[in-house]
């Protein structure tokens, strides 16, 4: 499939201040479209309203230009109570959007989300498993070299003694974020 006029939106929670505020991400996200789509739309400032126009500018997107849309959603789970929204049901999945959510499987937002969405068939699961210490190694060092960077074997370790230490997604993202200063 030709895929130039895909549009990828993402958003990583926890990522700056407030980025768990599910209001503010809303926000984000539906200004991202409307400054990606060139629409003229002023933006809501309450939950339920930031809900609906997201729903809105999304159908809105596909019917008028036919992109095909991914939201990449990382760390929902760090999400805020705030709303409910660690529980993850303002996302429109029923959309033409497609939806990436990365998550604990040990997170309350999983289980909503689970229970949710499974029954209707919407949901779609790949579990990320973690790599071994060593692989872990290999492939910090690895992306490291290529930006022409080291790690000592404290920082190292730092990294592989997080939560997140041996899973695969986190340590690609760490390293492009280490290789960004």
């Amino acid at each position: 499939p030709d895929l130039r006029n895909d549009v990828m939106i993402y958003h990583f929670v926890g990522a700056s201040p407030r980025s768990s505020n599910i209001r503010i991400v809303l926000q984000r996200l539906c200004a991202t479209i409307c400054r990606t789509f060139n629409f003229n739309f002023v933006l809501p400032l309450d939950f339920p309203n930031l809900t609906k126009s997201l729903v809105l500018l999304l159908d809105h997107a596909h019917k008028m230009r036919g992109n095909r849309i991914t939201i990449i959603l990382d760390g929902a789970d760090q999400l805020d109570s705030e709303y409910h929204g660690d529980m993850l049901h303002w996302l429109p999945f029923r959309s033409y959007t497609r939806f990436v959510v990365a998550m604990h499987t040990s997170s309350g937002s999983y289980d909503a989300m689970y229970r949710r969405y499974t029954p209707s068939k919407t949901l779609r699961e790949q579990k990320v498993n973690e790599l071994p210490q060593q692989a872990c190694r290999e492939l910090l060092a690895e992306r490291m070299f290529k930006a022409h960077k080291t790690l000592s074997v404290r920082q190292t370790n730092l990294l592989l003694d997080k939560q997140d230490g041996k899973n695969p997604l986190f340590l690609v993202l760490a390293a492009v974020e280490i290789m960004a200063y």
